[in-house]
């Protein structure tokens, strides 16, 4: 398999877990604080591959980033970055977990 598909899968895996656990903990903490904890995580995540990539004198994969990119990239963060976590907190906030579940079996 490749390392990429890989590396997906498992982000796919960890963010679908990451729900349930944000849910418990919003019992005692406020949906913002709790937006705010999950992208300081994935920084603090994304810090190390950086370092490690930097250490490891492995070369940077990411395309240029152009002048025609930055309108997309701004609306990206917002709506991806900003909003959707935080409405993502509100809403877990006021739903039970049962409600939440992506299983909807009888």
């Amino acid at each position: 398999m490749k390392i990429g598909i890989f590396f997906g899968l498992l982000s796919a895996g960890l963010f679908g877990a990451s729900t349930p656990f944000a849910q418990l903990l919003l019992g005692t903490i406020d949906p913002w604080m709790m937006a705010g904890l999950l992208y300081l995580g994935a920084r603090a995540g994304l810090a190390v591959i950086q370092l490690s990539r930097a250490s490891l004198s492995l070369p940077a994969l990411e395309a240029p980033l152009r002048r025609a990119d930055v309108p997309w990239l701004a609306l990206v963060i917002l709506a991806g970055g900003v909003l959707g976590p935080l409405l993502l907190m509100f809403g877990l906030a006021r739903t039970d977990a049962t409600s939440a579940s992506l299983d909807r079996t009888p």
